[in-house]
């Protein structure tokens, strides 16, 4: 079952995007949970180190490891972005990502007999956060590592964009990390059509309020604001943001994600400082590194201090869920059961 915390009533989830799941191995038990927003971290790394690496194919132009933290060569089984993209192509995969709404069937128990059909599932939106080591900008395509990383990076969203820009393919991919714009000018329109995120105190403030394409203003459209940020507590991010009602992000196409607080407490305050609103129809997710179960126990409890803080909003209520495709028990194969 997926718990979501609604505020109000149905109109505002706040939910949870998988954060740093590296591991492929790990994303079967995690989608049967629910979760349709995962952020992975493609960490580039050169030739000469990927020839290392068991499932690199061609290391040419070095590889996009996934890892958080900088790769060891003490481990030659990472797990790819060639992995990724075969593992969300798969067959296993195919209920969580494919139209539902394309099947339509006869219900045998309508008296009627009118066709009904499923609702499309919910999509799965992926964030990658691209990792690079170097102390140069990957926009110097003068020297070979910012060259190979642009040629790699331009090769893996051409895949993207042919593997999953197909009709019923339900798979979104966000730019993140070191593959965001303005401070990387050559990427300020580069693959498009996939958006970025935007962090308070670190991307351009006039971002928050521009659609521009100059400097790449029109990509960020995700707001992901970080525990801490602006100090202040850990809601820090959310109540500088309120002053200005969030900018172009409130009545987005994406949810608010705020990254990635932990313990009880730190939720419990990001909860209450959101609750005071405004809030985002497409709602709010933490980015979390826990089991989301345990995240979604600790916003639940949260939500119980709401009224309190709030006697007239009507910030309490819960509801239980299930995805909207849930396939049979199977044993995940290709990319994910051979190992990270």
């Amino acid at each position: 079952l997926q718990l979501l915390l609604l505020l109000p009533c149905t109109a505002h989830p706040i939910s949870f995007q998988i954060h740093s799941f590296n591991d492929l191995r790990e994303w079967p038990q995690l989608l049967r949970k629910g979760a349709t927003w995962f952020k992975v971290d493609p960490h580039w790394m050169d030739p000469s180190f990927c020839a290392t690496q068991t499932r690199v194919r061609n290391a040419s132009n070095g590889c996009f490891l996934l890892s958080h933290d900088t790769p060891t060569k003490e481990r030659t089984t990472y797990n790819t972005t060639e992995d990724l993209v075969a593992l969300l192509d798969s067959p296993w995969v195919a209920p969580f990502v494919s139209s539902g709404a394309l099947e339509t069937r006869t219900a045998p128990t309508l008296s009627s007999r009118q066709p009904t059909s499923d609702p499309p599932p919910p999509k799965l939106t992926v964030a990658l956060c691209f990792k690079w080591d170097l102390p140069l900008n990957v926009c110097g395509d003068v020297l070979p590592a910012p060259r190979h990383f642009l040629a790699l990076a331009d090769a893996l969203f051409a895949q993207i964009n042919a593997t999953f820009g197909r009709a019923g393919k339900h798979v979104e991919f966000v730019l993140d990390g070191a593959a965001t714009p303005t401070h990387r000018p050559c990427l300020d329109q580069r693959w498009p059509p996939h958006v970025a995120t935007w962090i308070y105190g670190q991307d351009p403030a006039q971002a928050a309020v521009d659609n521009s394409p100059a400097h790449g203003y029109n990509r960020y459209q995700v707001n992901n604001m970080a525990e801490g940020s602006g100090g202040g507590g850990p809601a820090a991010a959310v109540a500088h943001l309120q002053a200005l009602h969030f900018g172009k992000f409130l009545n987005g196409s994406y949810p608010f994600l705020f990254w990635e607080p932990s313990d009880e407490a730190s939720i419990r305050a990001v909860v209450l400082q959101y609750a005071l609103g405004p809030l985002a129809p497409a709602g709010f997710r933490f980015a979390t590194n826990i089991d989301p179960v345990q995240l979604q126990v600790y916003a639940a409890n949260a939500s119980r201090a709401i009224p309190a803080a709030q006697p007239s909003s009507g910030f309490h209520k819960l509801q239980l869920s299930t995805p909207s495709t849930l396939p049979a028990p199977s044993t995940a194969t290709g990319a994910a059961a051979a190992g990270a």
